[in-house]
């Protein structure tokens, strides 16, 4: 909904500034707080939490879960590449 208030605002900022009748932006001003953008939360994995599984103390896990840590982790710096990549 945010979103197409923000195209549909858009729109009458356009048509003010090319002096159409009856063009008034200032009608989403009643909506305003329905129009903000939403707090950014990140999707990949800090820095600090894949040094903090690198150094984790795997000698503690049987050959199984060895196993099973090293896949998790490959599996996870694989993703984080590509997010990193994509965005490049």
């Amino acid at each position: 909904m945010n979103q197409k208030l923000r195209k549909l605002r858009a729109i009458a900022n356009y048509a003010k500034g090319l002096n159409m009748h009856g063009a008034d932006p200032e009608i989403f001003d009643c909506v305003e707080d329905k129009m903000k953008w939403h707090k950014f939360e990140p999707r990949t994995v800090s820095k600090r939490v894949i040094q903090l599984i690198e150094n984790m103390d795997r000698s503690l896990l049987t050959p199984k879960g060895n196993f099973a840590w090293i896949y998790f982790f490959s599996v996870i710096t694989q993703e984080v590449w590509s997010m990193w990549m994509s965005a490049i």
